[in-house]
């Protein structure tokens, strides 16, 4: 697993949304287990309360997204942006420390049938 991601969601889910559809609401627990530093062999478990929150089909959070926009969204094909939270602790041994940072991601995502 070295340098690998792995995130497994906990299959409790408690779902629910409301009379007008506008929003749509996912909680459970999940854990996200990475590399102690990247490209490290040790490896860490972190947990956290799973939320995946979408309003009008537009502005969503979920896992590392911390805050997320569609700008196009259709059954198939999504193109957005997001602020998404690292994880990932990057003290290394002679090196400065980098503390946890939040970063902006661009992304477009196509299902093929």
């Amino acid at each position: 697993m070295n340098g690998r991601y792995l995130w497994l969601v906990v299959a409790a889910w408690t779902s629910c949304s409301s009379a007008a559809d506008d929003w749509k609401l996912q909680v459970g627990p999940g854990f996200e287990t990475l590399p102690v530093y990247p490209g490290g062999r040790g490896l860490k478990t972190v947990w956290f309360p799973f939320v995946d929150a979408e309003y009008h089909e537009r502005i969503y959070t979920s896992g590392d997204d911390l805050l997320g926009v569609y700008a196009y969204k259709s059954e198939n094909t999504q193109v957005g942006g997001a602020v998404e939270y690292d994880l990932t602790d990057r003290r290394v041994r002679g090196l400065p420390n980098v503390d946890r940072t939040a970063r902006f991601k661009l992304f477009g995502s196509q299902t093929v049938q």
